[in-house]
Formats: C-alpha cells, sequence, structure tokens
C-alpha cells in the first residue's frame, strides 16, 4: 500500500486460530504512515486495518486487497466477493 495523501494508521492482527471462536482480534502492531510512504503485508504478517486518524483530513492510498478478511470483533472469516474501481474518484463498479 502506498499513501497518496495525507496520514493512515496500520493496525496488525494474529490471525485466529478458531475464527469466530476466538474473540476479538488480538492487536500486534500498530504503525503511523505518512504520504509516499510505503507499507507492505501478506498472510504469512497477520491481518491488517487501515484508518484515517483524522475526522477533518481526508487520506487517500493504493493498494491491492485480496479477497478474504475476518471480522474485527468476532474472528470470524468472510469472503470479499467484489472488484471495484474508480475514474476521476467516482465509483465504478466491474460487476
Amino acid at each position: 500500500m502506498k499513501i497518496l495523501q495525507g496520514k493512515l494508521i496500520e493496525s496488525r492482527f494474529k490471525i485466529p486460530t478458531k475464527p469466530g471462536l476466538d474473540g476479538p482480534l488480538c492487536c500486534t502492531s500498530r504503525k503511523d504512515f505518512e504520504r509516499d510512504q510505503v507499507t507492505y503485508m501478506s498472510d504469512s504478517l497477520g491481518l491488517h486495518e487501515i484508518s484515517n486518524p483524522s475526522s477533518t483530513e481526508f487520506a487517500v492510498s493504493m493498494h491491492r486487497i485480496e479477497k478474504s478478511s475476518y471480522d474485527r470483533l468476532t474472528s470470524e472469516a468472510y469472503s470479499n466477493e467484489f472488484d471495484v474501481r474508480s475514474k476521476g474518484g467516482i465509483f465504478q463498479s466491474c460487476a
């Protein structure tokens, strides 16, 4: 993921051993990123969540998203079936 504008926080979590039964995800690290910084994430490193720390300034990032995810509160696995893009900042569905 590359930060194109603003600031973002990446929180990383341990992969649940028993999805849906482990309770809330366990946060293993939290890092702040600013414009032009790049971060890497893979399944072997755990799970991650990206958030904007500002309630008044927006942030823009570019990243690749895989299709599987875990619910942060229950650790239950689910599949994201999507393929989306934007053109000129306007949502374009690829369905």
